[in-house]
């Protein structure tokens, strides 16, 4: 009855999941930087999203391209794991998914939350 829990996700699929969310993430960042900053190009991607009318908003846009970069990276990885023994990165790709999170973080509450460092002229 209980047959369902015992399966177990392959470790070379497990790794290549975790692998992509990290590019994600470092992805993510990067284009709400370059966004929230007026890069042309950035916008350019972003509004022929929004004009050829697969989107209606623009931040819709950005998690449409995020998804397709984890897609990508999720296939590409899983191609290059596939079948093989992946113990020798499994800390490593744990560590930079650990990493791009703190980066993410970093890179993104100060637009988020409203606040920036500043010098004070004495």
């Amino acid at each position: 009855m209980f047959f369902h829990f015992f399966r177990r996700t392959h470790e070379s699929l497990a790794v290549a999941a975790i692998l992509a969310v990290s590019v994600s993430l470092h992805a993510l960042w990067i284009i709400h930087l370059l966004f929230l900053r007026g890069v042309t190009a950035a916008s350019t991607v972003v509004d022929v999203v929004v004009a050829r009318g697969w989107v209606q908003d623009r931040l819709i846009a950005i998690y449409t391209i995020l998804g397709l970069v984890y897609l990508i990276s999720f296939g590409v990885t899983v191609f290059f794991f596939r079948g093989r023994d992946c113990a020798h990165v499994r800390d490593r790709i744990f560590w930079f998914f650990a990493i791009s999170l703190i980066i993410y973080l970093l890179m993104t509450i100060p637009q988020i939350a409203g606040f920036e460092l500043t010098t004070v002229r004495v």
